[in-house]
């Protein structure tokens, strides 16, 4: 995987504003009133030479992250075994402020029996370092906030 950076990444959408896959208004979510502030989308590539889908962390602080490193995690089991499976760890740094960085890929067909996660470290003048996990998902992940503006966590880390 090549390490790619986008200026101007991806635009949050508030639940409010989003459709339900039942038509209509979604249902009233806790976070409505809440903004994130690192989140994770997922996008298909647009190379016509990859295949699937690429996973982005979005940087919605108003700051620039000084250093970023990121890697993905995971297993599947084959025959009754459990094999784990560890991507390579990038690091990036100076990431702007709505910028949009990859931190993996996914083959949206052979991947789809693997569970894979992800794990960072985000390091901002103001909040200082952050680690961040998000638990394996079988197929790879999507949309997932990592940290909100309230300054709660998504997960237990």
């Amino acid at each position: 995987m090549t390490p790619e950076t986008r200026a101007n990444g991806f635009t949050w959408v508030p639940y409010p504003q989003r459709r339900s896959r039942f038509r209509g208004p979604p249902p009233r979510h806790e976070r409505d009133d809440d903004r994130p502030l690192l989140w994770l989308t997922r996008e298909k590539n647009s190379d016509p030479s990859e295949s699937g889908t690429s996973l982005f962390l979005v940087n919605d602080t108003d700051e620039v992250l000084q250093k970023v490193s990121v890697e993905g995690f995971g297993f599947v089991t084959i025959e009754g075994e459990a094999n784990s499976l560890g991507g390579p760890r990038l690091v990036y740094t100076n990431v702007l402020p709505g910028a949009a960085i990859k931190v993996d890929t996914y083959d949206d067909f052979y991947d789809l029996d693997y569970m894979i996660g992800f794990s960072a470290v985000v390091e901002g003048t103001t909040f200082g370092a952050r680690d961040f996990a998000v638990m394996p998902k079988k197929g790879g992940l999507s949309e997932t906030v990592l940290w909100w503006s309230s300054d709660r966590n998504s997960f237990s880390i």
